[in-house]
This record gives structure tokens, C-alpha cells and sequence, in this order.
């Protein structure tokens, strides 16, 4: 049994051997490749035209980046007459006009000239002055230092002031001097302020001057008072202390008979009714 299953063995591996060698033979080709079927429904269309030649190209001389350069350069750069290197100098660029420009120093334009303010004319200043300057009334008190006469006007006494504006430049300036008896004085002024330098601002000194009547209460028969009513004059001056307050000072002279009374009064008058 087991020869058998040898020589069986053997055989069947020569079949397989064989088998192998038949496999490894090459096959024959034909010789040259072998032409593409003719699939195309057209076969005269496979036929291609012959084409016809192609023109012929004279070639151009080359041109290098070196030679356009040295060109241009040639064309811009004039030629000089020597090959010495030319440097400028400071006297160069002096002379040269050129240069004119660029050495002489920045000066600064002038400024345009301010054109000056139009003055006011006189009828502008004038309204503005009386609107500002309007005329103001005050009362107050003081002293009066007699200087001659025999009434209470010539006598040191206290003193009643007071002004009433009856127009910008028209007072009335009752005012009463006081001691033993009573003078009266009423006597109506001219007024002309002073302005100042800033003409929106009121005036500080306002001269008067004036006439009017004095009487006194003094008894003839018992004082050395020759009259009891006569004349007078005054003048002063008002110095506005500021909006409610100002300064007085005046000189009146009374004649009763033939005598004169001199008094001087100093005092404060407090301004309303403006």
C-alpha cells in the first residue's frame, strides 16, 4: 500500500512539473506592432491633408539691457571735452543763479496792515454819552464852614444837600444850613459831567454851576440881618463814589441887603430814582 502511494506521488508531481514548463514557454509575435482597427464610420476622413510648410522666420539681432542702458545714458549726459571729474564749489553754487533760491535765507512775509478802527461820529458819542452819564438825584448831609456874614451861611453850621435832575444837564439844588436859625438855598445849576476814558462807563466828576434865591428865618429886628430873602450864587463840583453814593462839595454866596454870606459845604448824598 505504501509503494503505491509513492509511485502515485511521483507522477503526479512530474504531471505538475511539465505542466509548468509548457507555461514558462514564450509564444510567438508577428513581427512589427500590430495596426489599430478601423472603428470610424468614416473611413475616408482617416485620410489627413498634407500640410503645407511652414513660413520661414529671419531671426532678429538680440538686444542686451547693458546697450539700452548705455544709450540712454549717452543721450541724456552731454559729452564734455575733457574726462576730468568737475566738483562744484560754494562759489559755484554763488554764482550760479540757479541756485539763487535755495541760499538766500527765509525771511517772513510782512503782516498785512491792520486798517484802523473808524471812529465814532460825533453824534454816536454824543448819544452815548448821555445814555450812560443820565442824570441822577441824590439827598444827603454835611457841613457847612462859614466864611463870612452874619446869617447861618456865614456861620459853621450843619448842612442839608440834595439835587433833582431836570434834565441831563438843568438841577435843582435845594439845600438848607442850619444852627441858631435856618438859610435856605435854592438855587438851580447847570451841570456838564466829564467823561472818562472808557465812554461805557459813567462819569465820576460832574461840575455845576447856578444861581437862584437864599432866605433865612433869622429876625430882623433882634439879628444883624439887614434882609431876609436876596440872591445867591453857587458853583461845586459832584464826585460819584459809585452807584448809590456821592461826594459834594460847593461854595455859595448869598447877598442880603448889602451884605454878603460865604459859606463852603462838604457832604455825602445817597443817589435814588435813577
Amino acid at each position: 500500500m505504501h509503494r503505491f502511494s509513492i509511485v502515485t506521488l511521483t507522477t503526479l508531481m512530474g504531471s505538475i512539473l511539465t505542466a509548468g514548463a509548457a507555461i514558462a514557454t514564450p509564444m510567438p509575435f508577428p513581427e512589427g506592432p500590430t495596426p489599430a482597427p478601423n472603428l470610424s464610420p468614416f473611413p475616408e476622413l482617416n485620410e489627413a491633408a498634407p500640410l503645407p510648410p511652414a513660413p520661414a522666420v529671419t531671426p532678429e539681432p538680440a538686444i542686451t539691457v547693458e546697450e539700452t542702458v548705455a544709450e540712454t545714458v549717452a543721450e541724456t549726459i552731454p559729452p564734455k571735452t575733457n574726462s576730468k571729474v568737475e566738483f562744484m564749489t560754494l562759489a559755484d553754487l554763488a554764482g550760479d543763479k540757479s541756485a539763487t533760491l535755495l541760499l538766500e535765507p527765509y525771511q517772513a512775509r510782512p503782516a498785512a496792515p491792520v486798517p484802523p478802527t473808524p471812529m465814532a461820529s460825533p453824534e454816536i458819542a454824543q448819544a452815548r454819552n448821555l445814555f450812560v452819564n443820565r442824570p441822577f438825584n441824590y439827598v444827603g448831609g454835611g457841613i457847612n464852614l462859614g466864611l463870612s456874614g452874619s446869617s447861618d451861611l456865614g456861620d459853621t453850621a450843619w448842612a442839608i444837600i440834595s439835587r433833582f435832575a431836570l434834565s441831563n444837564t438843568l438841577s435843582l439844588r435845594p439845600s438848607a444850613v442850619v444852627n441858631k436859625n435856618a438859610a435856605i438855598l435854592v438855587p438851580l445849576t447847570y451841570d456838564f459831567p466829564i467823561a472818562g476814558a472808557d465812554t461805557f462807563e459813567p462819569a465820576t466828576i460832574h461840575p455845576y454851576v447856578g444861581g437862584g434865591i437864599m432866605f433865612t428865618t433869622n429876625d430882623t429886628a433882634i439879628d444883624e440881618v439887614n434882609n431876609n430873602v436876596g440872591p445867591m450864587i453857587t458853583g461845586g463840583l459832584d464826585l460819584r463814589l459809585d452807584d448809590k453814593w456821592v461826594f459834594n462839595a460847593g461854595l455859595n454866596v448869598g447877598f442880603l441887603g448889602g451884605d454878603a454870606e460865604v459859606g463852603a459845604v462838604i457832604g455825602v448824598g445817597y443817589i435814588f430814582g435813577q
